[in-house]
């Protein structure tokens, strides 16, 4: 991407095996076609109930010319044949780390690095070919107070680790941000205000240090009445937050300073002892979008794009900058630059500002209670003011799509990409050129630090006029669109599937999930619903409901919170395998926890309370009324099915049985083989369709259970189960749409859904040699059904739409 030429480019890719294939990561090899083996590091991710290797983690460096296709091998040798020791230009690699009481200090070959254990400076000291590229006792983290309240901002390191190999090694660092108020107020004194992470990364033979910094409010946030706006007193309000590097002024050479606005701009030197490039909104057309409300209301932004300032005087300005700063200490940039508003750099008299949250905003920031925000930053330095050129386009891995069916990572994934109508509906999220992922972030401006990554969900302006201002509508991984981003990437090879998915699984982990420990357990590490439907998100930000969406006619507005029928975590698996990030790792097992406490309780009264609103209550609502009181635990809805598979994806990640004996007891508790259907009253589409993503999770159950090789009495009890609902599918199920007076919203998502009854009956079909062809047929009628409908749709672009077709195409009869 770019014709950016690639001089020993790090790689980072996650690589699957099929069962039995590979024992050990240990016997992983990578063959460049002329430099032989390259020096890699493998990290096992994933294991068969065998124990072979499922997915492993792979780093490694090689060259490439600009627009060059590399093909390189993967091999698998005996665990004793030695790694190669070279990269691709045969440089001799490897890190080296040594850790005292006071730092870690690890040579790459290229730079020694220190990172003090004792007090956060980001990085204390770099020494490269015997020179000191830091002046020591500037650096660190700065925060500035909304007010004169506070005297003092410390930040205070809890715990300091490395983790990693010869290939490449982070330094973890996290702690804590204490506020010294003031003397006068002793019982405020010493107070945790956030706080924060640092892991710095290091490569071997490079001078390149990436830093990933994020910092995060960990109270609960009070939501009065349920009600999650903005201005919560829990939020953490501050002026102006970064990270600074102190330079040493002392370097030989007449080399100056520079600047430049992106890579596609010249450098240009900085001839003031103060520069300052601000990005103050993203630079787009509707840049001051009521999509950036503050808790008052207001949209503070002052300015589109950014303004360049040298000396007090305004020298450039443009719209969308991603900046970096050369010296000759060091080439920095911080990543998604102006994506991420506000932004800033400064160099002031050789102390080099990263303004995370720049000071020169017009308004306060607010980090709400669980949220966090995570910022990229790359450091070189060799002395090379192009050598972070390629920082923002990585390379694209790609392994063929019919080896990754091979491996039987990924539920029904074809071994071509063939030409269908299902395809080219999906396709439309890259290729509609006016309504495609990207350019639907321009529509309401979703960007900016707490919005970038996120899906507009455009499918909610579906009833407004075309004239009528948009919906502030925010998507945040309904109906798992991670997940289906990552299937795109593996089927297509295309990488802006997987540039989305980064962004996303970002935004994810950062702003949708609720991290906190602090709150009540049916809400602490939850992931918060989509924005309101057919409602402005308004001041609730990525939480719903805002109180501005009151009215009691709604009742459905008076809460929101996260809930159950609004887990999604299969995407952060997958993420987890494709990246080795661990946030996405840990968001998967905070949700299974979260989804467990919600549906189980945690033995405390408060989820005794809770426990019972979800399981019982709605019985003794059934008994009161004269309905028959169902027999089951658990309701049979999407709620259920998403427990499912979020304990899916945990036993994945960990190997406790203990997460496959509670589905199979969650099964038994919400359905039977003998169950009476009509009861169930199905025809009631609205209140009931759900039923078949409860049974999607079965069927991944299903499929867990064969590959342990564990046919006993919870596998045949839950397929028994399967193919009686499958039975009353194929002679009952109509369309959706059939029938619109039964719906409060007949529009296409209906269309859309129809894809989950063809999935289930695709698969029933395998355990069922008697019902096979009619299964197989209704299945293929519904397909047909939704391909020509929504091809002829003119909403198939719609978010939800696609993230539902996404997920679930790809079975078919053969």
């Amino acid at each position: 991407k770019q014709g950016l030429a690639r001089t020993n480019e790090k790689v980072t890719v996650g690589v699957p095996f099929p069962v039995g294939a590979c024992d050990s990561p240990d016997q992983i090899r990578l063959r460049h076609p002329s430099a032989g083996m390259l020096a890699i590091q493998q990290k096992l991710t994933g294991r068969w109930p065998d124990g072979s290797v499922k997915w492993a983690l792979i780093d490694f460096q090689t060259g490439l010319q600009a627009n060059q296709t590399l093909n390189l091998d993967l091999c698998l040798e005996d665990k004793s044949t030695p790694s190669a020791a070279t990269n691709s230009d045969s440089r001799p690699v490897g890190i080296a780390v040594e850790e005292t009481e006071q730092a870690f200090i690890v040579n790459t070959g290229a730079a020694i690095f220190t990172i003090s254990k004792q007090k956060f400076t980001v990085i204390d000291q770099v020494s490269v070919a015997g020179k000191n590229m830091l002046e020591e006792g500037r650096g660190g983290l700065y925060l500035s107070a909304t007010t004169d309240d506070c005297n003092h901002y410390t930040a205070k390191i809890r715990h300091s680790k490395a983790d990693g190999g010869p290939q490449k090694l982070t330094i973890k660092t996290s702690g804590e941000i204490i506020v010294d108020q003031s003397a006068s107020d002793k019982s405020k004194q010493q107070q945790t205000f956030t706080r924060f992470q640092s892991m710095a990364t290091f490569y071997a033979n490079s001078a390149t240090v990436k830093i990933d910094f994020t910092v995060h409010n960990p109270r609960a946030a009070i939501h009065e009445a349920n009600m999650w706006d903005l201005g919560d007193p829990h939020s953490a309000f501050f002026k102006g937050l970064g990270l600074q590097l102190s330079l040493n002024n002392q370097l030989p050479g007449d080399e100056k300073a520079a600047w430049r606005a992106d890579g596609a701009a010249n450098w240009q030197t900085i001839d003031s002892s103060t520069f300052s490039l601000y990005q103050d909104s993203s630079g787009g057309e509707h840049w001051n979008y009521k999509t950036h409300k503050n808790h008052q209301g207001e949209v503070p932004l002052t300015f589109r794009g950014y303004k360049v300032t040298q000396g007090g005087k305004q020298i450039a300005e443009g719209l969308r900058a991603s900046p970096s700063i050369s010296t000759p200490a060091l080439t920095a940039h911080i990543h998604k630059f102006w994506q991420n508003f506000p932004k800033g750099l400064t160099l002031e008299n050789n102390l080099l500002r990263f303004e995370l949250f720049p000071e020169a905003f017009a308004d306060n920031y607010e980090l709400q209670g669980g949220e966090k925000k995570t910022h990229t930053i790359s450091l070189n330095f060799s002395g090379d003011p192009n050598a972070l050129d390629a920082v923002e386009y990585p390379v694209n891995i790609v392994l063929p799509l019919n080896y990754y069916a091979q491996c039987k990572i990924m539920q029904h994934l074809q071994a071509t990409h063939e030409d269908s109508a299902m395809n080219r509906l999906v396709a439309v999220g890259l290729d509609d050129t006016e309504n495609n992922y990207f350019l639907k972030r321009e529509i309401i401006d979703e960007y900016g630090w707490r919005n970038f990554g996120d899906i507009y969900a455009d499918h909610e302006c579906l009833y407004l006029k075309d004239d009528e201002p948009r919906f502030v509508s925010h998507y945040n991984n309904q109906y798992d669109s991670l997940y289906g981003f990552l299937r795109q990437f593996i089927t297509t090879g295309d990488p802006r599937w997987f540039e989305l998915a980064e962004d996303l699984a970002i935004h994810i982990t950062d702003i949708d999930i609720y991290d906190t420990l602090q709150d009540r357990d049916e809400y602490n590490g939850g992931l918060f619903w989509h924005t309101g439907h057919y409602l402005d998100a308004d001041t609730c930000s990525h939480r719903s409901y805002a109180k501005s969406h009151y009215d009691p006619s709604h009742p459905e507005r008076l809460g929101g919170g996260p809930g159950a029928e609004h887990c999604y975590s299969t995407g952060l698996l997958y993420h987890y395998y494709f990246t080795g990030c661990e946030a996405s790792k840990d968001s998967v097992l905070k949700l299974a926890k979260w989804i467990t406490n919600y549906y189980e309780g945690s033995g405390t009264l408060l989820s005794g309370v809770q426990r019972f609103k979800n399981a019982r209550l709605p019985q003794l609502k059934q008994a009161v009324s004269g309905e028959k009181v169902s027999p089951y635990r658990y309701p049979l809805d999407r709620g259920v099915g998403n427990y499912i598979n979020t304990l899916i994806d945990a036993f994945y990640l960990t190997e406790d049985r203990d997460y496959i004996e509670q589905i199979e007891r969650i099964i038994r508790d919400t359905v039977h083989p003998a169950d009476n259907l009509k009861a169930r009253e199905f025809e009631n589409a609205e209140d009931n369709w759900f039923y078949t993503v409860f049974f999607q999770a079965v069927i991944r159950y299903l499929n867990v259970k064969e590959e342990l090789t564990e046919y006993d009495a919870g596998y045949y009890y839950a397929r028994s189960a399967l193919l009686t609902y499958a039975n009353w599918m194929a002679n009952n199920e109509t369309i959706y749409l059939d029938t619109p007076e039964r719906l409060d919203y007949p529009n296409d998502t209906w269309a859309a859904q129809e894809i989950r009854k063809a999935n289930i009956l695709f698969y029933a079909a395998l355990y069922s040699t008697e019902n096979r062809p009619l299964f197989l047929d209704k299945a293929d009628f519904f397909y047909g059904y939704i391909t020509t409908t929504l091809t002829a749709s003119n909403t198939r672009h719609f978010s939800r739409i696609l993230a539902i077709l996404m997920q679930n195409h790809g079975p078919n009869r053969d």
